[in-house]
């Protein structure tokens, strides 16, 4: 993986990560301190002592104090077996945390997002653990546990879904699981998924050992930082059933004021103006809502968050697609501009089109005020599917569209910069 794939990962997984926060009602934020390409030698077998390795780095503590970084995580392109099992391991910490001098990881970049291997790793710094062994004991076939039956309830959860419970779904702290899928949520008692509870009290409580965890981490390098604010509530919704949001910042003076601004098709909003909201209905399968807020503090400051719910599921059936980057779909019968992949994006994000037949087209981003800032693609294309890699350059944070144009279609996309 190149430096600007690697780029691209690490702003999909903080902004996966943070998604999977909000989801599982945690009120935590993580945000990037830096990112540095280093020289590092990967041992196959030899994950845990390369996590060692990398925290007693002169160079790497260097840069931790330079950034003022809480944690540190090496994005790696490595492929790390278990000596005993053969199983591939995917991400590692030096101590389940919170600890200062032991609060560092390894992930592979190419496990990342797929299976939550850096949300999943960034969670055992805080604290968060797997399940217990009688939920699942993956070593159970090697005639020992290596489930986690630490006292306490920071464990992942399993859970079932849909008719007769056919639907098998884990959290972000459960181990790989086959037949089961992940969920991008941390186990949390006061959460349902599709009327199903995704934690238990006293024991499968990802969400209550982060939240405790926070303010231990956030002390280990403070730092003095300008007005922040992000958006408390659901990330996803049933039909036909509205989402409640609320407002949080940090820093600043007051008084404080909110504007909230909700939109479904990127273009046309509707405004608020208090602390919290309520509304933002999906009345359609596949739908999305898009919410920006922005707050003003006494001192002048502006801050600024997005956020982006779809509907949870139709019919009894969840509904999340994620774009693998190979995808064996069936072509569309009309012009199509795909979202952007990933969006909300840092640097880089990836933009396709398709025609059904040769002609001109031409795809260009916008900003708020309709000025073109970049022309993607222009001119005379075959039938079929092309792709873009749009960069953000110098561009300030905050919402842009992407618009497809051909002689007789027009079709507008939203992105969001995070900077």
């Amino acid at each position: 993986m190149n430096w600007d794939g690697l780029n691209a990962r690490i702003d999909l997984v903080m902004g996966q990560t943070n998604d999977a926060f909000r989801g599982s009602a945690i009120p935590v934020t993580v945000e990037e301190a830096g990112r540095q390409e280093i020289d590092f030698q990967e041992n196959q077998f030899g994950i845990f002592n390369d996590v060692t390795m990398l925290a007693a780095r002169a160079d790497v503590q260097a840069l931790r104090d330079q950034t003022a970084a809480d944690l540190v995580v090496l994005m790696t392109d490595g492929d790390y077996t278990e000596p005993n099992t053969w199983d591939r391991i995917f991400g590692v910490v030096r101590l389940i945390g919170p600890s200062e001098p032991d609060a560092y990881a390894i992930v592979e970049a190419q496990e990342a997002t797929a299976s939550y291997t850096f949300a999943h790793e960034l969670g055992h710094l805080f604290g968060a653990r797997h399940q217990q062994s009688n939920i699942y004991n993956p070593c159970a076939q090697f005639g020992f546990d290596c489930g986690d039956d630490t006292p306490g309830d920071a464990h992942g959860y399993a859970f079932r879904t849909g008719w007769l419970n056919q639907q098998r779904w884990y959290t972000i702290m459960h181990q790989i699981r086959p037949n089961w899928s992940p969920r991008m949520y941390f186990s949390n008692p006061q959460v349902e998924v599709q009327n199903t509870t995704i934690g238990a009290w006293n024991t499968n409580n990802n969400a209550r050992q982060i939240r405790d965890a926070n303010g231990i981490i956030a002390d280990f390098r403070p730092t003095v930082q300008g007005l922040r604010a992000w958006i408390e509530g659901p990330g996803y919704l049933p039909l036909y059933q509205p989402g409640n949001w609320e407002a949080v910042y940090t820093c600043g003076t007051g008084p404080y004021s909110f504007e909230w601004y909700f939109s479904y098709d990127g273009f046309n909003y509707y405004y608020g103006d208090s602390r919290e909201i309520t509304g933002g209905t999906l009345y359609n399968c596949n739908e999305y809502l898009y919410i920006q807020l922005v707050v003003h503090s006494g001192d002048g400051q502006v801050a600024q968050a997005f956020h982006t719910v779809y509907t949870d599921y139709c019919d009894g059936a969840p509904y999340r697609v994620a774009y693998s980057g190979k995808e064996n779909v069936s072509a569309p019968n009309e012009i199509t501009l795909k979202d952007a992949y990933p969006n909300p994006f840092g640097q880089t994000t990836r933009i396709e089109f398709y025609l059904p037949e040769s002609q001109e087209a031409r795809v260009e981003v916008l900003d708020l005020t309709g000025h073109t800032v970049k022309v993607l693609a222009e001119g005379t294309y075959e039938a079929g599917w092309h792709g873009n890699e749009f960069s953000s350059g110098n561009l300030k944070g905050g919402l842009y569209f992407c618009r497809l144009k051909t002689r007789n279609y027009t079709q507008t996309k939203r992105l969001i910069l995070i900077r």
